[in-house]
């Protein structure tokens, strides 16, 4: 039997800040000191977030405070160090952080409330877990669903080709497309239901939802 998680911390309750989004905006400048604000949501409430890159040095760090707090968040000061790896490809190089309290290389980090510092998932004492971990079964494929309409969302429309060839961003689209249509399915299949339902249910409805996952590819 699966154990209840009571008052467990989610990760879209906590402040989040992610490396690939300060990068794709161009937060990130190596060789150069850069400072700027950003906008950060926790349980609907916002926050200023006032990130200080410093890559002019050997050991480039990143500065985080919060410039709007509520009480039980005290505007502090973290410095967080990053580590540059060149990837395995070689070409060009990959950024981590250096999570504060672990010590491992990670590509976001989070903030509880509660907590003193900014750390990576596994980092706090109460785990945090992602909606799809804790939500009940009848509701995973939907909350996985919804999760994919906002990606697609923010990707918004693509060009198909460039110079002959397909763009990565279309390639992405794609791929959430289909996987929006498998959520789809099985949301509204007996697999979104516990085995204790499943047994009432024809099998007959399992073997259509296989069979059409098997014409899909």
């Amino acid at each position: 039997m699966k154990p209840t998680i009571k008052k467990a911390l989610k990760i879209g309750s906590v402040l989040t800040i992610d490396l690939s989004e300060l990068v794709r905006n161009r937060h990130i400048h190596f060789g150069e000191w850069y400072n700027t604000n950003i906008e950060l949501v926790s349980d609907k409430l916002k926050y200023t977030l006032n990130i200080i890159c410093d890559f002019t040095t050997s050991k480039p760090f990143i500065n985080l405070q919060i410039i709007e707090a509520s009480s039980s968040c005290v505007s502090t000061i973290y410095r967080i160090e990053v580590s540059i790896n060149e990837s395995n490809l070689r070409r060009g190089n990959i950024i981590y952080f250096v999570c504060p309290i672990t010590g491992t290389n990670c590509r976001k980090l989070y903030k509880p409330c509660e907590s003193l510092g900014w750390g990576c998932r596994t980092a706090f004492e109460k785990r945090l877990y992602y909606d799809v971990q804790i939500c009940p079964k009848i509701d995973r494929y939907r909350v996985s669903y919804y999760k994919i309409m906002g990606q697609l969302r923010q990707i918004g429309e693509t060009r198909e080709k460039y110079k002959g060839r397909i763009t990565k961003r279309h390639c992405r689209k794609q791929f959430l497309e289909r996987k929006k249509m498998i959520q789809s399915v099985f949301m509204h299949s007996p697999y979104a239901f516990p085995k204790a339902l499943r047994k009432l249910l024809p099998k007959e409805l399992e073997a259509q939802v296989e069979d059409f996952l098997n014409n899909l590819g």
